[in-house]
């Protein structure tokens, strides 16, 4: 009885808090002066509100902030707004909060996302995701409230809980916890205490944090404004956007306490703390994980009618490939034409050279048991060139059937349809050289009789031209230009959460950075030196204010 009370009252207690984080808290409004009106706001797109922050606290850490030049354009830049974290975010962060070095010990928080880079409009707290979240919270705070109890308050829980509110709080929310916010969580907790346990108690306040819209929602809200409507982020939004583009997770200490002094308010400081980040063993999985991401390698979800094709042989494509990623990036020189033409595990110079060719990249993009030139060629002209594609005809016709023909002679009859022929003269020939390669990435001469060589063309590049077989293709691909650009805009979108991989969908400022990078600190080809220097861009720290209040 008393824990079915317990449990009911105390879900309405987490519900109260929430709704008075929605309304109240500084993670989900502006922090600016002179902030005084709400709106809803565009850029989140969940309904997010922005209005003004309570009192006393500074949020900017290093309070003022920095303001921008005011020769940067608001219209270049991305619209100042609050981005939901990812389930993987979210899992990340409780882990290094909590646990430490310790395996995130409750379950997984589960969410269907597509494909692709996390853009920040693809997230929003939707009736699943919020009931998965509930649980997750639950989950995390009956493991961690006796621990937090045990270890922080010997003198009692009553005495402690305000501690463990400011320092936890700092943690999850990026940022230090108000004194309305303490407050409120304090009387839960009292309020809790009488009815349950001190656990149980501790446990409403945590599942209360967990839940709040300032842990769930990253800002990009900026301080002080310039005359043009331009802001910058503030320290602690600088302390998450490090963290979260190298470790998927929240600051750690030494990030918040250089956010509060002010360090990251300007460059030297910010590119001290980079490194330190960057050197931390959490970046490696996160920077691997960019790559395998930007080329779709996923071996480990693909189903094959092949009793070849088993868990294992997948598992292993998989670490091979985050190896072949690792020892690159991670070079001295870090050189993004190794990336398309250095030996692979699979072995023979001549028939492998490079990511494209090896086992794990053929069978994430072949999904078929036979080949097709398709799911290739789309995949080089859209994610390695950064190239829209018309949309399809609203009715595909089916290539031939006739087991008479090669699959070559199929989509080449395919392709004479008038309505396939814009697309398939952009995919096709980017994707045959790849016929050399079976479903599961062998390398072959023949295809069910049928002899291949692997002739294809490179077109709408500056390495225009006949190639035969992926070796040759990735060969002439390690020397384009085209390809360095597209990386420096891939690098951008995974850091910014917003399409800029495609050329029409990039501010002036973002062309701008992708060309000083071509010039600059890409000259040389050094993939983690564009990493790098992303993090210490404009449009990393930048945002457009022009739909915030005042």
């Amino acid at each position: 009885m008393l824990h079915s009370q317990f449990r009911s009252s105390s879900t309405l207690l987490i519900l109260g808090l929430a709704l008075t984080a929605c309304s109240n808290a500084p993670g989900t409004h502006t922090t600016r002066p002179g902030a005084s009106s709400a709106q809803q706001d565009p850029a989140s797109g969940t309904g997010a509100s922005t209005g003004t922050p309570p009192t006393g606290t500074p949020s900017s850490g290093g309070a003022p902030g920095v303001v921008p030049n005011v020769s940067v354009a608001a219209a270049d830049l991305a619209k100042a707004r609050a981005r939901r974290l990812t389930a993987q975010e979210i899992q990340n962060s409780v882990r290094d909060v909590f646990f430490a070095t310790e395996p995130l010990a409750v379950p997984p928080l589960v969410e269907g996302n597509a494909k692709g880079f996390a853009l920040y409009d693809d997230y929003a707290v939707t009736l699943d995701f919020y009931t998965a979240l509930q649980a997750f919270s639950e989950s995390v705070s009956a493991v961690v409230a006796p621990r937090l109890l045990s270890s922080n308050c010997g003198s009692g829980a009553a005495a402690c809980v305000g501690d463990i509110i400011a320092s936890y709080g700092l943690r999850l929310y990026r940022r230090p916890v108000t004194p309305d916010e303490t407050a409120h969580l304090t009387k839960a907790f009292n309020e809790a205490s009488a009815i349950g346990t001190p656990e149980q108690a501790l446990s409403v306040v945590l599942q209360a944090l967990l839940m709040s819209p300032d842990f769930l929602y990253r800002t990009e809200l900026g301080g002080p404004r310039t005359v043009n409507a331009v802001v910058a982020l503030t320290g602690y939004e600088r302390a998450s956007a490090l963290s979260y583009f190298l470790w998927q997770s929240a600051p750690d200490e030494a990030l918040l306490a250089a956010a509060e002094t002010g360090t990251l308010n300007n460059a030297q400081g910010l590119e001290s703390e980079l490194g330190r980040v960057l050197n931390d063993a959490r970046a490696k999985p996160v920077l691997r994980n960019f790559f395998m991401v930007w080329l779709g390698i996923h071996p480990e979800e693909v189903s094959k009618n092949s009793a070849l094709f088993t868990p294992a042989l997948q598992a292993s494509m998989r670490t091979g490939a985050e190896h072949f990623v690792d020892e690159l990036l991670w070079s001295a020189s870090s050189d993004i034409k190794e990336l398309f033409v250095s030996a692979v595990p699979a072995g023979n110079p001549n028939e492998r050279a490079g990511i494209l060719t090896d086992p794990s990249f053929i069978v994430s993009h072949t999904p078929s048991d036979s080949f097709s030139p398709i799911h290739l060629g789309v995949t080089l002209r859209r994610d390695v060139l950064c190239q829209e594609l018309p949309p399809p005809p609203p009715l595909v016709p089916e290539a031939p059937q006739d087991p008479n023909l090669s699959i070559r002679q199929k989509f080449e009859m395919h392709k004479s349809n008038s309505g396939c022929a814009s697309c398939h003269e952009l995919i096709d020939p980017l994707g045959f050289p790849f016929e050399v390669y079976d479903v599961l990435g062998q390398y072959q001469t023949s295809d069910r009789g049928f002899p291949v060589n692997g002739a294809g063309t490179i077109t709408g590049t500056d390495v225009d031209g006949p190639v035969m077989g992926a070796v040759e293709l990735s060969q002439r691909l390690s020397m384009s230009t085209t390809v360095k650009s597209c990386y420096v805009a891939s690098v951008l979108q995974y850091l910014l959460g917003r399409s800029v991989q495609v050329p029409h969908q990039r501010t002036h400022v973002d062309q701008q950075t992708i060309d000083s990078f071509l010039s600059g600190s890409f000259s040389t080809g050094n993939m983690l030196a564009v990493m790098k220097s992303a993090m210490l861009s404009d449009p990393a720290y930048l945002r457009d204010a022009t739909d915030l209040p005042l």
